[in-house]
């Protein structure tokens, strides 16, 4: 594959925009972790209120808190991992996710 200038251009400009998304996106992370720590660990923002400090830690996570993992494989060596999930809210399947991988030893 060849890359032309304008195709190294266009690359470089959407390979900043990912950048400065990545900068935002560990700044909320950030924000977050902060809130989380304050709700678990302090009394001055919420007066020591069990309900306050609750609140503070969901909303404080801005729906990024991940819960356990959930394993679909045990297979050690799975490779070329894809996740697909259909996000067609008139589909009868939307919401639903699915995996593929490889496992090169038992072909």
């Amino acid at each position: 594959m060849i890359l032309t200038a304008s195709d190294v251009s266009s690359l470089a400009k959407s390979l900043s925009r990912w950048e400065v998304a990545e900068y935002i996106f560990a700044g909320l992370v950030t924000v977050a972790c902060a809130g989380e720590y304050v709700a678990d660990f302090k009394d001055w923002f919420t007066g020591g209120d069990k309900a306050k400090k609750e609140r503070l830690a969901k909303a404080s996570t801005l729906c990024i808190h991940w819960g356990n993992p959930i394993y679909i494989s045990r297979v050690g060596d799975a490779d070329k991992n894809w996740i697909i999930c259909d996000n067609t809210a008139t589909s009868p399947y939307y919401g639903n996710c699915y995996v593929g991988w490889d496992t090169p030893r038992y072909r």
